[in-house]
């Protein structure tokens, strides 16, 4: 975590995170939206390509009983590593067989193309801009800052909305405490 000069984060704020072994624990997240018009997923995941704990969404599918066939569009919030390389199992075969499309933020179509693992799946991959409709209920909302596309999803279901973001907050306890604290990787923490 930083300061807003870019320093390091004072160390009475950083006395509020919560630590695991000394470390800040992070989250990574991905979200199933099973729409009537299709299943999407909204990040992937790391599969091999980071740490063991953030490559177990064909676990988590499983056990919720989904099929990775079942898949039929992915939505990257970001392309970092531990969002997009789930794209790939660990044996180098593709993860969601069936996915029609690759929906990738337009300004991150470069970063997605230079990872090589996943260059497999480049006729999949569709280009996302800000206000961009996957399906009926899943629009993509600009979220520029921890990197130079990233993008948030708003999905609505009748009355209902949620906001899908990746990596916007890191450690909820300080950040949303001091929201001028931004993450040591991020892009233009100004944004």
């Amino acid at each position: 975590l930083r300061s807003p000069d870019g320093g390091d984060a004072p160390p009475a704020v950083m006395a509020e995170a919560q630590l695991t072994a000394g470390k800040l624990r992070l989250q990574v997240n991905a979200f199933l939206i099973m729409a009537p018009d299709g299943n999407v997923l909204i990040d992937t995941g790391s599969s091999n390509a980071w740490r063991a704990t953030t490559g177990r969404i064909y676990d988590a599918l499983e056990e919720a009983g989904v099929a990775r066939t079942a898949i039929m569009t992915i939505a990257i919030t970001h392309t970092h590593v531990d969002h997009i390389n789930g794209l790939v199992m660990p044996d180098g075969t593709v993860a969601f067989p069936a996915a029609e499309a690759i929906c990738v933020p337009e300004n991150e179509l470069q970063l997605f193309a230079a990872e090589s693992r996943l260059s497999p799946l480049s006729s999949l991959v569709r280009p996302l801009k800000d206000g961009g409709r996957i399906g009926k209920s899943i629009t993509a909302q600009a979220a520029y800052g921890h990197e130079i596309g990233h993008t948030a999803f708003l999905v609505e279901s009748k009355a209902k909305r949620l906001l899908v973001w990746g990596d916007i907050i890191h450690a909820p306890e300080v950040q949303f405490a001091h929201p001028d604290i931004a993450w040591e990787f991020d892009a233009d923490p100004g944004e």
